[in-house]
């Protein structure tokens, strides 16, 4: 299995025990104690894997950590604002549909491809919400779901920031820098409410929950979710977590139970089902070995030695050892280098500037192999190479990684199955 879903579902199951735990908590210190003691202890887990990699930050890098931070710490509170509120299976519930932004953000600021399952997704999803709390006891559950959908939406932009704009910085520092600065931001506000809002109560089991929920929800399950958006798209990060409302579900209903009418119920499968059956669709489609399908289902390919009289860009098959070096694109996702020709380029020299701009090496052994031409008429050659040199990436380039792979990723910046079908049919 791909190490970044591994990741992902890792993330799932810390993080939906997390509410349930700081349910706990919050039943004898308010959510903004609750807030700076769980960031700060996030902090002390994290310190022992980046005292050396402080002061490496730039400070490019530190304002966006504090952006990131400030949309964490506020996230967090409404969170707890919520859970003090109303059950914490249903505050999980309702936090969870930043699922609908992701979606859109990746869409829209990402440009990330968006299948028409997903905007289905997003329509079964809010009609699954609406039936899940219909609830004759709105009045008591308000307050409590209103914060959680607010806390999901500013957890969404908190996680848009950490995947455009610290891509390439360390996990541990990254989760380090948001939690200091939620710490602080929080340390100031209790200050301010009083210094009385900073004393814990001396009972074990408080103490357990605010210990248990920092460590498994905001430093393992938001480490492990850190890990899994730099390596696969943003909006499939979070479809694949979109699940986790089942073990927030189970978890809340056993220790907080809530009575759910029948319309609730059928909400609340709907909802689920839709998660569950998107992300089985998603995978079976990206493991397929056939032709193309949707909007390059009239792929035309041709593997030949003869070039077309005009075309438009160039793909690159780097080789080595019978694996392919492929690029993540901090936009998109994991492809191959290539691109649009410029004026007067020949096939090879394209080939060249594109792998040098999008994966930092220089090449040789350069051979035309075929191309493949869209229903649109977009037409790409296909040229294999070997590495010659590699370089070192720079920062203001789109790619964040390179690497040289036997197996495709089931994340890719093509949806469509073009690359196994290519590397099928001309290699």
């Amino acid at each position: 299995m791909n190490k970044a879903i591994v990741y992902t579902f890792l993330s799932i199951i810390l993080m939906s025990i997390g509410p349930t735990i700081n349910k706990f908590a919050l039943i004898n210190i308010s959510p903004f104690t609750l807030v700076f003691y769980n960031a700060l202890l996030c902090c002390v887990f994290t310190i022992p894997f980046i005292y050396k990699k402080l002061f490496k930050v730039s400070i490019k890098e530190i304002k966006f950590l504090l952006l990131a931070g400030l949309l964490n710490g506020i996230s967090m509170f409404f969170l707890f604002y919520g859970l003090s509120k109303s059950s914490p299976a249903l505050v999980s519930m309702l936090n969870r549909s930043y699922i609908i932004f992701s979606i859109l953000i990746g869409a829209i600021i990402l440009k990330e491809q968006v299948a028409r399952i997903d905007w289905g997704l997003i329509v079964f999803a809010v009609l699954g919400i609406i039936l899940f709390m219909l609830k004759k006891e709105m009045a008591q559950l308000q307050v409590g779901a209103l914060y959680g959908i607010v806390s999901g939406v500013l957890f969404c932009l908190c996680n848009l920031t950490i995947k455009i704009k610290l891509n390439k910085t360390c996990e541990y520092l990254t989760l380090f820098s948001i939690n200091f600065t939620s710490a602080i931001i929080f340390f100031l506000i209790c200050l301010f409410k009083g210094p009385e809002n900073l004393v814990l109560p001396f009972e074990i089991k408080t103490l357990s929950c605010i210990f248990l929920g920092s460590f498994l929800g905001s430093f393992l399950g938001l480490l492990f979710f850190y890990a899994s958006i730099k390596t696969i798209p943003f909006y499939k990060a979070n479809l694949y977590r979109s699940i986790s409302p089942v073990a927030s579900l189970l978890c809340g209903f056993f220790f907080f139970p809530v009575s759910l009418s029948f319309i609730n119920v059928i909400g609340l499968i709907i909802l689920l089902s839709s998660f569950v059956i998107h992300s089985y669709i998603k995978v079976i489609n990206m493991k397929k070995d056939s032709h193309p399908t949707g909007p390059a289902a009239e792929l035309e390919i041709v593997k030949t030695d003869i070039i077309p009289d005009s075309y438009k860009s160039v793909l690159v098959f780097i080789k080595e050892d019978n694996k392919w070096l492929m690029v993540r694109n901090k936009f998109r996702s994991w492809e191959f280098p290539g691109g649009h020709k410029e004026n007067n380029e020949t096939e090879f020299e394209t080939a060249k500037r594109e792998a040098f701009e999008e994966a930092g090496v220089d090449i040789h052994n350069l051979q035309y192999v075929g191309y493949y031409r869209l229903a649109s008429g977009h037409t790409t050659l296909i040229v294999t190479a070997e590495v010659e040199k590699f370089h070192e990436i720079p920062e203001e380039f789109e790619t964040v990684e390179r690497k040289f792979m036997s197996e495709f990723p089931l994340s890719l910046s093509f949806y469509d199955a073009v690359y196994p079908w290519l590397v099928k049919n001309l290699c």
